[in-house]
């Protein structure tokens, strides 16, 4: 079974990859998005296909692992050293 990232992003056209990288002072959080993934676009009426939606008020958008079995959001985040899979 193969899942596929997205990153659903409220916004009307595509988003370089630099507004995934640091916090811009134009954007609403977006690094917890992480730049990993397929960008869909969301117009301000849409929704994330998830049980629970995000506060669009405090996030541009959310990344979402999806196959066949499940959706889940994640997180992106740098790896410690003290992490261990």
């Amino acid at each position: 079974m193969a899942s596929k990232l997205y990153r659903y992003i409220y916004s009307d056209s595509i988003l370089p990859l630099k507004y995934f990288k640091k916090q811009p002072a134009g954007m609403a959080q977006t690094r917890h998005i992480g730049y990993y993934g397929q960008q869909v676009l969301l117009q301000d009426d849409g929704r994330v296909p998830l049980i629970g939606q995000v506060d669009r008020s405090k996030y541009q958008g959310i990344a979402v692992i999806e196959n066949n079995l499940y959706r889940a959001p994640t997180c992106y985040h740098e790896a410690k050293k003290s992490d261990f899979l």
